[in-house]
């Protein structure tokens, strides 16, 4: 081997790692902030109050509810959050079961511990620090939790990359952690799940073999003192290097066997080249040589590392044959494999391959060790490998994106996304090995080469296949591009040239810069804050749903049957139990919940809800289409039509409801987005007849505003029931909405007779006949229907009711003199009632207080509602108005009115005329008559142009007593006193 001169050692500044490690953290720092101030800012999107907090729940909520909303649909976040929590509430430091899937039983855990102490480490720290309860600090430092990990991964090892193979490599490798887009996406705020660990793992799994030599190592006593034996490691050196590296794939196996195996077949294929192909013909007196038993050394101390960590996630009461995650039968393989690359690459440059008949025999028995893997996944998949059962096969391949191979992902992306996703192994592979195969390149510096490409090759190949393992070839890539600048600088002449150099700083240019240079932008364009995604949209409206089914339920357990994205999101948002998450330790879920939405008999479906001891069936189309459980149920693929009789797809699309589910109105928020039919929740119901379902669900589109929809349905259900109330009711409130008063004045005719004959009626029928009868001035069947309404109230039924029948109960008990025959009932029923609601509520009780000569209670009751929401232009000038204009002088206060009414003036901005008489009337009570008549002035000119003739007229008395310097004041009210 030709003795190179020694140059290169100072081709980059010694300290522009250290400015590469500097620049790149603080990118990382200001863009978690940017997304963190996002996070933020959705989680507190409550049009609610936020869950009460509960010290004895796992999640420091009442029922195991949760607040956070993570982006990107972090789904595998929501589980490590609850299982987090739940290890931290027991006690212990793994967690083999959760009952929050495949209900009722729960089902199994196989996720890597190791996350899990780290995300309960921090949550340790946030809580000793900021005193924030242990379960609530878990979610608050879920987000940034795989940031930190970087952030480790930069300032730990950037100035070893810099010790080990020199300023330029470690520069790069700091700037591509964050420059190489798809490996830094792993890392990004609000993407906290196991992946970035096993990238990293992955990652240093290569880098390690690298820094130990790739399989070479420097020949002692040579005599020279070239770049190469400087740089080269002695054997004990290697070793170190080779031994690290198995410590961290071992612990890789146990984070994540399906994105470690890979690298470490990559590694093999790069090995033989590296140490076998390469290892041919060196003679004595060069000064480097291979060593293959370095694999041997590597080989055995990943099987260990594997076998240790298998021990520390089931010793001593949970071992069993699961493939799909870390098990000593890959521990064996990689022995067994470390055993082959050394004795084949021995005999490939030019030894030996047996000796004894021991050697065949430890041959043999690594072969068998290596080909038991790919046995046992193929011949026993379905009892010991379910990643390659048939049901859970297809319903990767077909509806998860991560499952979809690199090509059709690209063309459903951006251009933007499509240059990001540039792979640079292929890029950087062909023409690095090409190129230096036919030269004077030193064999080891081709053995760097080889060996920090080929992993990546392979797993590009892989990623190509399925893009889940794109994640793990970044990551490669990444290490590879610290080999190659090492290769480069002991290229000698080889890389020198000026077009070599423009090409490399091109291509580095074109790799690294995108990413750092996009994320300034935006930050920039997008005032320092992340942008709000679709899915975080609809992940607002899904965490509403689960709140509002969590407060109509109280806290006891449920189970909730919907699709595999938003079980999950129900199961954290809400605190219920659900049956079908997709992870595969959830197959029986899986499959139990595919057969519930795919039967073609409702009776079946009917015994599956009563099995699964189902409460709600919750339908979120934008989400999880109904036809994806169809298909998989009746074996079919995404392209093959969707069965027509299939249970849940057939509702949604045909409208054809049994009678054991009962529909529950949920009116969309106004925030966030979602698409598809409203119609999404059921309530199971396995008692209802007929005519009541046919009356419940024209019940649902009564409140949806379809009513043509509704008087079908009542028309049949009232043919076969002549004298069903839900139905009746629904009718009349029906016709007083098609304004047909004859109709509805013949049914509240019939419902004054029906109702005194029958006490069966729900309390939510009671409270909706309360106001029938209260629009038809009926005093006497309102007291008693409100009568009736507060002696079936209890905390369940009120729960159950809905936001205009809780607000109804309260207002009518209270306009009928009935509301102190409950104490206790008020504050109950206000603090179940939305914070739109409790205004409204607030509001209708002042108007009462106000009309009966009590303005000084209706204030304090404006007062609340003010506080609820202090921008709210109604009470601004409902309020104002009563201090402004009140007949009893010691309720008037000008000057607080005043301010009101121009608060309010001031959100309006002149719109509307009567905000604009408030503030005209407490301009006159403060004695301010000239700006008062200005005001009511402009008032009566939009009132005139809009035709508003008596709104006008109102306008213009108030303006004559400003004229004559005289304030407006409410004349008294009339009250009756009785008989």
């Amino acid at each position: 081997m030709a003795t190179l001169p020694n140059i290169g050692r100072k081709s980059y500044p010694p300290r522009i790692w250290a400015l590469a490690l500097v620049a790149m953290v603080a990118i990382v720092a200001i863009d978690t902030v940017t997304h963190l101030r996002t996070t933020w800012k959705i989680t507190a999107e409550e049009p609610n109050e936020p869950p009460v907090t509960d010290a004895s729940s796992p999640s420091g909520y009442v029922a195991n509810q949760h607040e956070l909303i993570l982006p990107y649909i972090g789904m595998d976040g929501y589980h490590w959050v609850m299982q987090t929590q739940q290890m931290l509430q027991d006690g212990e430091l793994r967690v083999r079961h959760v009952d929050y899937d495949n209900a009722p039983d729960g089902r199994e855990v196989h996720w890597s511990s190791l996350f899990r102490w780290w995300l309960a480490a921090l949550a340790e720290v946030d809580h000793f620090y900021t005193d924030t309860p242990l379960p609530q600090a878990v979610e608050e430092i879920i987000p940034f939790a795989n940031t930190l990990l970087i952030v480790l991964l930069l300032v730990a090892l950037t100035p070893v990359v810099a010790q080990r193979f020199g300023s330029g490599p470690a520069a790069l490798f700091a700037f591509g952690a964050v420059g190489v887009f798809p490996f830094y996406e792993s890392f990004i705020e609000g993407r906290t799940d196991h992946h970035g660990l096993a990238a990293l793992n992955g990652l240093l799994t290569l880098l390690f073999l690298l820094g130990g030599g790739a399989g070479w190592v420097k020949i002692e006593n040579v005599g020279n003192n070239s770049v190469l034996t400087a740089w080269l490691p002695d054997r004990a050196q290697a070793r170190r290097w080779f031994i690290a590296s198995g410590v961290v794939g071992g612990c890789g196996l146990w984070i994540s066997m399906i994105s470690e195996v890979p690298v470490l077949a990559g590694v093999g294929l790069g090995a033989l080249l590296a140490t076998g192909l390469l290892g041919r013909g060196v003679k004595a007196g060069d000064e480097a040589r291979t060593d293959p038993t370095l694999w041997r050394v590597w080989g055995f101390a990943g099987a260990a590392t594997s076998l240790l960590c298998y021990l520390l996630e089931y010793f001593p009461s949970h071992f069993g044959m699961r493939l799909e995650v870390n098990h000593p039968l890959y521990a064996l393989a990689w022995a067994g494999g470390g055993e082959l690359l050394c004795r084949l690459s021995q005999w490939w440059s030019g030894g030996k391959l047996t000796a004894k008949a021991k050697d065949w025999l430890a041959i043999g028995l690594s072969i068998v060790a290596v080909a038991a893997v790919p046995v046992m996944w193929k011949f026993f998949a379905d009892q010991y490998f379910w990643v390659f059962n048939h049901f859970l096969w297809v319903f990767h391949v077909d509806y998860i994106m991560e499952f979809i191979n690199m090509g059709t992902f690209l063309k459903s992306q951006t251009f933007w996304v499509q240059v990001i996703m540039m792979n640079p192994v292929i890029l950087l592979a062909i023409p690095m090995v090409a190129w230096s195969w036919r030269s004077t390149l030193p064999k080891p510096a081709k053995a760097l080469l080889l060996l920090g490409l080929m992993p990546g090759v392979l797993t590009f190949v892989f990623s190509a296949w399925q893009i889940r393992w794109a994640e793990i070839n970044y990551a490669l890539w990444l290490a590879a591009l610290v080999g190659v600048a090492k290769a480069v600088s002991l290229g000698g002449n080889f890389f020198a040239t000026r077009w070599f150099k423009i090409i490399a700083y091109v291509f580095l240019a074109c790799v690294l810069l995108p990413n750092p240079i996009y994320l300034m932008y935006s930050w920039a364009q997008d005032g320092w804050m992340a942008p709000q995604s679709q899915v975080e949209g609809i992940e607002l409206v899904t965490r509403d749903i689960a709140q509002r089914l969590r407060a109509r339920i109280g806290d006891e357990p449920a189970v909730v049957i919907s699709g595999p994205t938003s079980t999950t999101w129900l199961i954290y948002w809400g605190g219920f139990k659900g049956l079908g998450t997709f992870y595969w330790e959830n197959l029986p879920g899986m499959k139990a919940n595919a057969e519930i939405y795919g039967t073609p008999d409702p009776n079946r479906a009917l015994e599956l809800l009563q099995q699964y001891h189902a409460k709600y069936l919750v339908v979120l189309p934008w989400v999880d289409s109904p036809s994806e459980y169809a298909r998989l149920y009746h074996n079919l693929r995404i392209t093959d039509p969707v069965p027509d009789d299939a249970f849940v797809w057939h509702m949604q699309r045909f409208g054809v409801i049994p009678p054991f589910l009962r529909p529950v109105f949920y009116e969309l928020p106004p925030m966030g987005q979602g698409k598809g039919s409203p119609l999404i929740i059921y309530e199971f119901a396995p008692n209802q007849t007929t005519p009541e379902a046919l009356a419940r669900l024209a019940e649902w589109h009564q409140e949806d505003g379809n009513l043509p929809a509704a008087a079908n349905l009542l028309q049949t259900a009232l043919k076969a029931e002549p004298d069903n109330l839900p139905a009746l009711i629904t009718a009349a409130q029906v016709d007083l909405a098609n304004n047909a008063q004859p109709q509805f004045a013949q049914i509240v005719q019939r419902l004054r007779v029906l109702t005194v004959l029958n006490d069966q009626l729900e309390l939510e029928d009671h409270v909706r006949l309360a106001t029938i009868f209260d629009t038809v001035n009926d005093h006497d069947n309102v007291q008693r229907e409100i009568t009736a309404s507060l002696q079936l109230a209890n905390a369940k039924s009120l729960r159950a009711l809905r936001q205009q029948s809780l607000y109804a109960l309260l207002f009518l008990a209270a306009k009928s003199g009935l509301l102190e025959q409950r104490s206790g009932l008020e504050p109950y029923v206000f603090s179940l009632l939305e914070l739109n609601w409790r205004i409204e509520l607030l509001h209708g009780l002042a108007d009462l207080d106000k009309g009966a000569g009590r303005p000084r209670q209706a204030m304090e009751l404006l007062h609340r509602a003010l506080n609820l929401e202090p921008n709210s232009l109604t009470t601004l000038n409902r309020l104002a108005w009563i201090l402004a204009t009140s007949p009893d002088n010691s309720v008037r206060d000008g000057i607080e009115a005043l301010d009101l009414a121009r608060h309010a003036y001031e959100l309006d901005r002149g719109q509307h005329v009567n905000i604009t008489d408030t503030l005209a009337c407490a301009l006159a009570e403060n004695g301010e008559f000239a700006d008062a008549v200005a005001l009511e002035t402009s008032a009566i000119k939009i009132a005139d142009d809009a035709k508003a003739t008596a709104v006008a007229d109102t306008l213009r008395a108030h303006l004559a007593l400003f004229k004559s310097n005289r304030p407006y004041h409410e004349p008294s009210p009339t009250v009756n006193v009785g008989p």
